[in-house]
């Protein structure tokens, strides 16, 4: 059985849930751009997909899987419309959402497409070079792009600095080393808080704090409270107001750390899973 899997690699989830799945499942990784010269192949996994190439995919795979990610550009697409359009593109005959709330709203866009076809929950999984451990005298870390804040990143530092700690932003040199670290934060503010990220975006900053046994403080988002429970949240409106923040933030920090579960999802096993039942 030839399994291809398609995606720009320029994008970092595609190096995760494309790239580096391909290398460890034994499957073909297939640059979009060079579909032309990719043969034919029995299943296709198409990661981070924004529209393009639709008719070439379906062309040389017998079975199609459809891993979106957050493939949407930012603004605020009617979530429902956005997920329909794809479908009718792509015409997959699996889609991969990567939370609950995300795998209902799916499903909701599925009914009105003229082609049909199965949705599947399958969390996105850590990146494995995280080597940080729980301190609670550690910094806070956000792991992320500060557009992701609205503007809260002096809130924030003001919130963790009232509890003795320092507020650390995460860089791409940090994943590699070992480093204490009380909290990870996950919030999503300002014009980032749309609909289709509260409820799609997929939650690595989730599975990583599971994978290094962290707790995390996040907005309450669809997305973040149907995939980890023991999750921390704080609405969207109060993470400017420095007095519930710090509070939060010494709640989050004694709290339970993220379940394990969504550290160990192998992610290209459960992919064969779903290939099988096709």
């Amino acid at each position: 059985m030839r399994v291809g899997v398609f995606g720009d690699p320029a994008f970092g989830g595609v190096q995760l849930r494309g790239v580096q799945v391909a290398e460890q499942m034994g499957w073909e990784f297939v640059p979009l751009d060079q579909l032309h010269q990719a043969g034919r192949f029995d299943f296709g996994i198409v990661v981070k997909y924004f529209g393009h190439h639709g008719q070439a995919l379906r062309n040389i795979c017998g079975r199609l899987i459809y891993d979106p990610l957050d493939a949407w550009h930012q603004g605020n697409p009617n979530v429902y419309a956005h997920w329909w359009e794809r479908f009718e593109a792509l015409q997959p005959d699996v889609v991969i959402a990567t939370s609950p709330a995300c795998e209902a709203v799916m499903r909701l866009s599925t009914m009105p497409a003229t082609h049909l076809c199965t949705v599947a929950m399958i969390p996105h999984q850590p990146d494995a070079r995280l080597m940080w451990v729980r301190d609670p005298q550690g910094p806070i870390v956000y792991d992320g792009e500060l557009a992701y804040l609205g503007g809260e990143w002096k809130t924030i530092v003001a919130a963790a600095k009232r509890l003795g700690l320092r507020a650390k932003h995460g860089t791409a040199a940090d994943r590699g080393q070992r480093m204490g670290v009380s909290l990870l934060l996950h919030p999503r503010l300002g014009r980032t808080a749309t609909t289709i990220n509260r409820y799609c975006k997929p939650q690595i900053k989730l599975a990583n704090a599971a994978h290094c046994g962290l707790p995390v403080l996040a907005t309450d988002d669809p997305a973040v409270m149907t995939l980890a429970r023991t999750v921390t949240v704080l609405p969207v409106s109060a993470w400017s107001d420095i007095d519930i923040l710090e509070q939060a933030m010494r709640t989050a920090i004694d709290a339970e750390p993220v379940h394990p579960d969504l550290a160990f999802a192998h992610y290209g096993e459960r992919l064969r899973k779903v290939m099988e039942s096709l």
